[in-house]
């Protein structure tokens, strides 16, 4: 399948800036901090902060592991942390959190013992965080710890640090980064320590085309013609625009693109559309989520004891509640236009969440999840949105889909509303995809009398969805109520 490799030239922004090579540049921000000799005074050496920021699935987990291993390389001590793992008390003072990281590098002590352990050496552990410089702490996902959602949070965070002459690396989504920009400057406020700002962003259609070429040549003797042939194909596809139709964004995105050219090796993407690759990539990041992406560092998530099949199928209704939620039509007017709105609140969630056994703690969910936080956590009610307008997207055209093929009334006896809206091209785009893989095992035919027989009998003569399904999909005109009457129709 070819061997994984970073791509170093990974675009960011810094200071209004578009650059590339965020590990080169981080590792030599590091290095001028550790190695700095010009201060009179070194009892005054502060450490230094440098904040890692992107959208979902734009590297900042990967920027962190490369950056560890160029540690490694440069005779430093990076110490990469998990958000997650952290205890809610752990930055009650720099002592709580000397601990809490001695205790994650040394998760293994005789339980009898640890107490007296770990007291003992969390006091050195603070010594050497507050003396030493060649360390390097990294705090990944900020945003997937409910204790940062609230300024006291971030400030105990900040305050428990500051005396650290350390580098800290702090990770999180773009999203969070605009909802608490404010938190952030006040609980920074009083902080002297020197502060950097990365901005991972999507990749362009050239830094795509060169890492497809770039993979190419690292595993040209391992690749096999065919295989060659298909990645070629699809490097063609990027250089002359046309991979939205098959993939969508998707490839803009390291997370997916590294999934894709996967994919395309084993042939597994000429069997697939646009909503089959969103599911799947969706359902293998769950995977990622839950049992750890990069074994070495990353704990396994503690989720209840069901099956992983059972986890993912409830996991994808309650996607499919909060792309419900983000349509705000209150009423059901045929061809009136769908308002969506990329927001859902906690206690729409909540409707699922008993059976996923995460009925306390949302922080859990929004750990695997492709949804984050944009409000603080107010009287058990967060504000939430999906990481990507895509992935909204998707969903909205699945609970569409899943309601053509049902044939069950809701509790207003009404047997749909979802297909009386008008929906734009980005949504049907998705919806066709979603049809046509439902089409694969039903048939085309039972589909198109599926259609007709629901046309004849709800009378949907203003759908706008049914009328883009008859032009769609070639639905004869004998299954139009569009044009007729519904009392001039046989039964």
């Amino acid at each position: 399948m070819g061997q994984k490799f970073y791509y170093k030239n990974a675009p960011f922004i810094e200071d209004e800036k578009l650059c590339k090579s965020p590990v080169e540049i981080i590792s030599s921000k590091i290095k001028n901090t550790t190695y700095d000799s010009t201060a009179l005074d070194k009892n005054k050496e502060k450490g230094k902060y440098i904040f890692l920021v992107s959208e979902f699935g734009f590297g900042k987990t990967t920027t962190l592991l490369e950056l560890y291993h160029q540690c490694v390389n440069d005779k430093l001590i990076p110490i990469y942390i998990p958000a997650t793992i952290l205890s809610s008390n752990a930055f009650s003072g720099t002592s709580s959190i000397s601990r809490e990281i001695f205790k994650i590098l040394f998760d293994d002590i005789d339980s009898e013992e640890s107490d007296k352990i770990v007291r003992f050496s969390s006091e050195s552990m603070s010594s050497l965080l507050q003396n030493e410089r060649n360390i390097v702490l990294m705090f990944d996902g900020l945003d997937e710890h409910l204790q940062f959602y609230k300024i006291e949070g971030l400030r105990a965070l900040f305050n428990s640090t500051s005396e650290f002459k350390v580098t800290s690396i702090f990770s999180f989504r773009k999203s969070y980064w605009e909802e608490r920009f404010e938190d952030f400057k006040l609980a920074l406020a009083k902080n002297k320590v020197d502060k950097d700002y990365i901005f991972l962003v999507e990749w362009s259609d050239c830094e795509i085309s060169d890492y497809i070429e770039l993979f190419i040549t690292k595993n040209n003797e391992s690749l096999k013609e065919p295989e060659l042939s298909r990645l070629y194909h699809l490097k063609q596809l990027i250089n002359d625009n046309l991979y939205g139709q098959y993939y969508g964004d998707i490839p803009k995105r390291p997370l997916f693109l590294e999934m894709i050219v996967r994919d395309v090796i084993s042939g597994n993407l000429q069997q697939r559309n646009i909503s089959e690759l969103y599911l799947n990539y969706f359902l293998e990041k769950f995977d990622r989520d839950l049992l750890g992406q990069f074994e070495k560092f990353t704990p396994q998530r503690e989720l209840p004891g069901f099956s992983i099949d059972f986890l993912k199928s409830v996991l994808i209704e309650i996607h499919e509640n909060a792309a419900r939620s983000c349509l705000k039509n209150e009423s059901f007017g045929n061809g009136e236009e769908a308002i969506i709105e990329n927001s859902i609140h906690e206690k729409d969630l909540r409707i699922r969440m008993p059976h996923f056994g995460l009925s306390n703690d949302i922080g859990k969910f929004i750990s695997i999840s492709v949804l984050t936080p944009i409000s603080k956590r107010g009287n058990m009610n967060m504000k939430l949105k999906f990481v990507h307008k895509s992935f909204m997207e998707f969903f909205i055209a699945k609970i569409i889909c899943k309601e053509i093929f049902s044939d069950t009334y809701n509790e207003l006896g009404i047997m749909e509303f979802l297909t009386r809206y008008s929906y734009p091209q980005s949504i049907l785009n998705f919806l066709t995809s979603c049809i046509e893989s439902e089409i694969k095992n039903s048939g085309l035919e039972s589909f198109k009398n599926l259609i007709g027989k629901k046309m004849i009998n709800l009378n949907y003569r203003g759908s706008k969805i049914y009328q883009f399904l008859v032009e769609k999909f070639d639905i004869k005109p004998s299954f139009q109520p569009l044009l007729e009457s519904i009392s001039d129709l046989p039964f």
